[in-house]
């Protein structure tokens, strides 16, 4: 125990020292000019939507993402709907299946995973009997764009 507080007293002026000189150094930090900081701003969520002539692509990928997670679409219909105050102008895409709850949530997992221009505004599920296997699925979609100036 004595060469331990031996060899602690003999390196606590070192330690000091140390100490002293981290001390000025971060003084000396402190009182250097901040770097100057340009203010750069995002892009407009507006210039990253798909635009008016991209749709047709977009829709063939939905439709793509419903053949491969085997969710057969049967009767859909869009709508357009215009440009509100603070919203862009969009395309109401309403699908219908018949299909398994898992087959339709994978499904809808891969189009608004891949598709940030693309929200989920309506899910309905309705079984008309017990005999009924799978349940019918009403999928609403919201797809925002850009018209064209």
């Amino acid at each position: 125990m004595v060469f331990a507080l031996a060899g602690a007293a003999y390196q606590l002026p070192r330690l000091r020292a140390q100490e002293a000189d981290l001390h000025v150094s971060l003084e000396k930090a402190r009182q250097r000019p901040a770097l100057p900081v340009r203010a750069v701003s995002p892009p407009s969520l507006l210039t990253q939507l798909p635009s008016e002539a991209e749709l047709p692509a977009l829709l063939a990928q939905i439709v793509e993402a419903a053949r491969l997670q085997e969710v057969p679409l049967g009767q859909s219909d869009y709508s357009y709907l215009p440009a509100e105050a603070g919203t862009p102008p969009r395309l109401q895409l309403r699908l219908d299946t018949l299909a398994p709850y898992a087959g339709v949530r994978r499904f809808v997992n891969q189009v608004v995973l891949t598709q940030p221009a693309v929200a989920l505004t309506g899910f309905s599920t309705s079984r008309e009997s017990d005999a009924q296997p799978v349940p019918r699925v009403r999928l609403v979609f919201e797809v925002y764009y850009r018209s064209a100036p």
